[in-house]
This record gives structure tokens, C-alpha cells and sequence, in this order.
């Protein structure tokens, strides 16, 4: 839980995807660079707290 807290872009990142979106997606809702949104989502990936629902798409993963 902590490791969530502690990163702003992580909690809203968590947040935003309650519901499936695009980095892009997100970014604009949280008016957050795209970059930083997919380096949070591949963090949250990696302690299995998010999934790719399209891993074979190249874009709008």
C-alpha cells in the first residue's frame, strides 16, 4: 500500500483505472505527461496491481 501512496502519479494513475484506459487517456484526464503515466502503470504492473488488457498492441495499450 505504501509503495502506492507514497508516488502522486502512482495513486492517480490506480485511481484512473478503475475503469480500462490508455496512458493517453489518462494523461489528459490528469494532466500528467504521457511518459510519467506509463512509467506509474509498468510500476503498478510490476507488484501486480495493474494488467495489460492488450499486450500485443503496439499502441493504445
Amino acid at each position: 500500500m505504501s509503495f502506492v501512496t507514497r508516488g502522486s502519479v502512482r495513486r492517480q494513475v490506480l485511481k484512473g483505472l478503475l475503469r480500462p484506459q490508455t496512458p493517453t487517456e489518462l494523461a489528459k484526464t490528469y494532466g500528467i505527461a504521457r511518459s510519467a503515466v506509463s512509467r506509474a502503470v509498468l510500476a503498478l504492473e510490476k507488484v501486480w496491481l495493474a494488467e495489460c488488457l492488450t499486450p500485443d498492441e503496439k499502441m493504445d495499450r
